[in-house]
């Protein structure tokens, strides 16, 4: 099996596994009264320990070189606070406010702001494809957020906000880490992040504090999206943007709304509109031409790399 072809495979794999917790989440929040002031601390802190023993047994001192270089510490902050945790939230109060499906999709247009980022820093102009994918991903949210109505919104301007963030925080979490991933495991970059925003979280939002008390199947929801929303899925996109790039591993994250949609309709009886479909379908080929035309025809630029 070629690289790419395990790089496709694993960052596949993570897009549905983000799908079936996007549902979980719509779940807990709707049928389990899940609070997002409380879930956030809680998870990233038990997920971040268990990572910590794991990639202390596996790999040692070396979980410890991001703080001994200053450059690479202040990459490793931004990639965890304005990047994951901040995106953790921004997303899951997305899907507490708007579901899973919108929310997700909302915060899968991001290649678009990746790309305009990226061509900002190489100082080039974007290709005719590229702008029409931007256009595209504004079209998309667009059409998922009004339906085609300019006069009303179809969601909450909360969410509109939280999806809105969500979409500036995952570019942040694309972009920080690109050196630190040559140097070091994508699951201790993971770790920390989910230490240091699983911390800021808690003294941030006192989760005792919080009325909240899961029972029965709360807590199965909860385990499922502590070891597989967070330890499994993030660290295998992670590791499959270590080896396709951001902008391809991108591509094929085009699993996680698409699984997020078709489980929340089958499972949760989510209602979707036509203008919801056509509003995925223009992120969708976003996406695919962003992403995968300067690889068709290999005469592009990849917009992520120096």
């Amino acid at each position: 099996m070629s690289e790419k072809t395990k790089g496709a495979l694993i960052t596949l794999s993570a897009g549905v596994l983000w799908g079936t917790t996007g549902t979980v989440g719509q779940y807990m929040f709707a049928a389990q009264g899940l609070n997002t002031q409380w879930f956030m601390p809680i998870r990233l802190c038990a997920a971040g320990l268990l990572m910590f023993l794991f990639c202390r047994s596996r790999y040692g001192t070396v979980i410890y070189g991001p703080w001994k270089d200053r450059r690479e510490a202040l990459a490793l902050l931004i990639y965890a606070l304005p990047g994951v945790a901040l995106n953790h939230y921004a997303l899951w109060r997305a899907i507490e406010l708007a579901g899973a499906g919108v929310a997700v999709t909302i915060q899968d247009s991001s290649p678009a702001l990746i790309l305009v980022v990226m061509c900002l820093i190489m100082r080039r102009k974007p290709k005719l494809y590229e702008i029409a994918g931007v256009l595209l991903a504004i079209a998309g949210v667009f059409l998922l957020t009004t339906h085609g109505d300019f006069t009303s919104l179809v969601i909450s301007k909360k969410a509109l906000f939280f999806g809105l963030l969500s979409i500036v925080t995952m570019t942040t979490y694309h972009i920080a880490p690109r050196d630190l991933l040559t140097r070091y495991p994508a699951v201790v970059l993971q770790m920390w992040a989910f230490l240091l925003g699983g911390v800021s979280s808690m003294i941030i939002f006192r989760p005792w504090h919080i009325d909240y008390h899961p029972a029965g199947m709360a807590w199965f929801g909860l385990l499922y999206l502590m070891l597989i929303g967070n330890i499994a899925a993030y660290t295998l996109y992670l590791t499959g943007v270590g080896i396709v790039g951001p902008e391809k591993a991108s591509l094929y994250a085009i699993m996680e709304p698409l699984s997020t949609t078709v489980f929340s309709i089958l499972f949760l009886a989510t209602p979707f509109t036509g203008a919801d479909f056509a509003g995925m379908l223009c992120v969708f080929v976003m996406i695919f031409l962003i992403t995968y035309v300067p690889g068709l025809n290999g005469s592009g630029p990849d917009p992520t790399r120096n």
